[in-house]
């Protein structure tokens, strides 16, 4: 695998995603929370309440990032977090799991925004490069996918033996990325954040985001639509897997292919806007959540469950085409800050409407309720996307060459 070379900061947060990501719990956590007792709704409930964290101290903790320092947020971030996950072996109730969530939260939330802009700040430190700010983009969303995908075979694994196996093996992998932050070296800018007027310095980064260029203000919506369509569908699918008679023990073997989807899928995703442009993949972007919910919704069954790799292949165009075409037109000195807005928004656009798809998930079923799903983000299509892909088109032909 190539990685950047222009920084050493490159590899280490590549290595520190992997890990990161490392979440041996997750492709078994709906499955060992239900053992516990606890219905879909309570554990949209704890999603919801990570997301609330997160609401809080998003924001503050990438602005802090911005004035202070990227590695100083990821080193605290990952030693908050480290320290979390030692405590999964000892949760068993909804109020113990409630805490866990909002410690994570907070740990998340000083990663969130500082890992890209520290990454991209590092790439660009000597000379702003496009070309080079996307491999690494591409990079460290393959790495992040990498991680996740054997930390999955790994979980699957260890929870076919028992689920202490899978909490004391996460207990042993939240702590590597604190050790890696602790490596990282501060790239030097040429500007930062003013620390004498913070209102003032929010203000700049909201007018950015939403009043500078109708072109930003469309990614960035886009980006947290798009990023919701697929993220609310990770939620979804183990509970749609145990009723279409999916074996626990392949859980692990299909979530680690579909994030390996994710991550090919990223990574091919620079060369394939290079030779297409940028609208047939904003066409994708929208087109694999809505054709994911109306497969599982309609066809039902083993059948169904295969259209999951709709929601991984859009997931992997996502986090490559609309984050680096957002944070290439942002400023480096509030990049962190305006990455975990967008992070915010994402939490509290989850927090709102996470519950409501766990009720919906009891009260009606699975099929009806990914029905719905699918109308909503079609729906979305037309008030986002459509706009965005008529702003692309009207961009110069050389304006950013082989991206927009």
């Amino acid at each position: 695998m190539v990685m950047e070379r222009t920084h050493p900061n490159a590899r280490k947060i590549a290595f520190f995603s992997f890990f990161w990501m490392f979440l041996v719990l997750i492709p078994v956590l709906v499955p060992y929370l239900s053992s516990l007792g606890l219905t879909m709704a309570e554990i949209f409930q704890l999603q919801a309440i990570f997301a609330v964290g997160v609401v809080l101290f998003e924001v503050p903790t990438g602005y802090l990032g911005d004035l202070f320092g990227r590695k100083k947020s990821l080193v605290l971030g990952s030693f908050v977090t480290g320290a979390g996950y030692s405590c999964l072996p000892f949760l068993d109730t909804f109020a113990q799991w409630a805490v866990f969530e909002a410690v994570l939260a907070i740990g998340l939330s000083f990663v969130s925004g500082s890992d890209l802009a520290l990454l991209y700040d590092s790439v660009n430190e000597k000379t702003r490069d496009r070309a080079a700010s996307t491999r690494a983009i591409s990079n460290l969303q393959f790495w992040n996918v990498i991680g996740e995908a054997v930390a999955s075979l790994l979980g699957g694994f260890l929870a076919a033996y028992s689920f202490r196996h899978a909490l004391w093996a996460q207990v042993v992998a939240g702590w590597i990325p604190f050790l890696i932050a602790l490596t990282l070296v501060e790239p030097r800018l040429e500007q930062r954040m003013s620390r004498e007027s913070h209102l003032a310095n929010l203000r700049r980064v909201w007018r950015h985001v939403f009043h500078s260029d109708v072109l930003v203000r469309l990614t960035f919506m886009n980006w947290l639509v798009w990023g919701l369509s697929t993220f609310f569908a990770v939620w979804i699918h183990q509970k749609y897997w145990a009723q279409a008679g999916v074996p626990l023990v392949w859980f692990g073997a299909y979530w680690s292919a579909l994030h390996l989807l994710t991550g090919f899928v990223g990574r091919a995703t620079h060369g394939l806007e290079k030779r297409f442009g940028p609208v047939p993949l904003l066409v994708l972007v929208v087109a694999f959540p809505v054709v994911g919910y109306g497969g599982l919704s309609l066809a039902g069954g083993l059948v169904g469950a295969a259209f999951s790799v709709c929601f991984y292949c859009g997931r992997g165009l996502t986090q490559v085409l609309l984050s680096d075409a957002f944070n290439w037109r942002t400023p480096p000195e509030f990049r962190a800050t305006a990455n975990s807005l967008n992070s915010l928004l994402f939490r509290l656009s989850f927090a709102g409407f996470g519950p409501v798809i766990g009720y919906g998930l009891d009260r009606f079923g699975l099929r009806p309720t990914l029905f719905v799903m699918g109308t909503v983000f079609l729906l979305a299509a037309l008030i986002w996307m459509r706009p965005l892909v008529r702003a692309v088109r009207r961009l110069a032909p050389d304006a950013i060459p082989g991206s927009y």
